[in-house]
């Protein structure tokens, strides 16, 4: 079964960082070299006893146009007799893992037009390869000034559970950005996030992941099931929620980039979906805590 999602208001977004991709112009960055690691702290399902944790790990290469992601969140589950899913004897899933291959081109028809293409391919599943989703985005860009911008584009997702469109409408300021001290802020759909830079190597920021699709590493998404899954045989588990979060960042250099965050899962839910696509139960989730480290370097 496809699932027709459409976003009818345009998501209205206000960029004042230089690093949101529709407004950014200029040559390919070099190879960049990104590593996550994140906990979430244990939840119960439907306030049953039946509870579970996750850890959680990524990596991402980026080298001019292109780049290559991989991430895997490894399930500790407690009293799985108690959950209102399963055969009550073994765990659910042990662990859900994404492998992607997107491409991103930007360019600039004139001192004032700038556009950008994008297209992505990602596999989300428990034990065997599968259910690939399909991403296709494309945006125009004006620029009134080197601080000033406005945009528009529009973003479209396919799977097998679900089609999705989002058109959006985007003005950006540049101000406090990567070297600047000062504030600097992203705010829009579907993250927002807003800190202060106190000097070159050292900031502070408040970030909230709204979409629940797409927030990070392997913890947000709809997954394949392994083919003897206790919960169901070729079925899908869908994993949602909301995640505001603190993050202290240190950028000791340029290339070097290593921050360590605070979150809270909120709002969370659970959706399980038969081998036919067809989505069977939801169930909410405890709130947890979390806590997350990623470092990068660009060569």
């Amino acid at each position: 079964m496809i699932k027709i999602l459409k976003l009818t208001s345009l998501a209205v977004i206000l960029i004042l960082s230089p690093t949101c991709a529709l407004f950014a112009q200029g040559p390919p960055t070099g190879p960049t070299l990104k590593l996550d690691a994140a906990y979430l702290s244990e939840s119960s399902v439907e306030s049953s006893q039946g509870s579970y944790s996750v850890a959680m790990a990524g990596v991402e290469a980026s080298y001019k146009y292109f780049t290559v992601h991989a991430a895997q969140g490894r399930f500790n589950w407690s009293r799985v007799d108690l959950l209102p899913f399963g055969d009550g004897v073994n765990d659910p899933w042990s662990q859900l893992n994404k492998i992607g291959l997107s491409a991103r081109y930007r360019g600039k028809m004139s001192d004032k037009w700038g556009y950008l293409l994008g297209a992505g391919i990602t596999s989300t599943f428990e034990e065997e390869m599968g259910l690939p989703s399909y991403s296709l985005s494309g945006g125009l860009s004006y620029s009134f000034s080197s601080k000033l911008r406005v945009g528009a584009g529009l973003s479209l997702g396919h799977n097998d559970i679900e089609t999705t469109v989002m058109p959006f409408i985007s003005f950006g300021y540049d101000y406090g950005n990567s070297r600047n001290n000062g504030v600097f802020a992203s705010i829009g759909w579907p993250r927002l996030s807003a800190g202060y830079r106190f000097s070159p190597e050292w900031a502070a920021k408040v970030s909230l992941a709204l979409d629940s699709r797409t927030y990070q590493l392997a913890t947000g998404g709809i997954y394949k099931l392994r083919d003897d899954s206790p919960v169901y045989p070729e079925g899908y588990v869908g994993l949602s929620g909301y995640s505001p979060g603190l993050s202290l960042e240190y950028t000791p250099t340029p290339s070097i980039n290593v921050a360590l965050g605070l979150s809270w899962w909120l709002n969370s839910e659970m959706d399980l979906y038969n081998d036919d696509g067809d989505k069977q139960f939801i169930y909410d989730i405890e709130d947890s805590l979390g806590g997350s480290l990623q470092f990068q370097y660009r060569f």
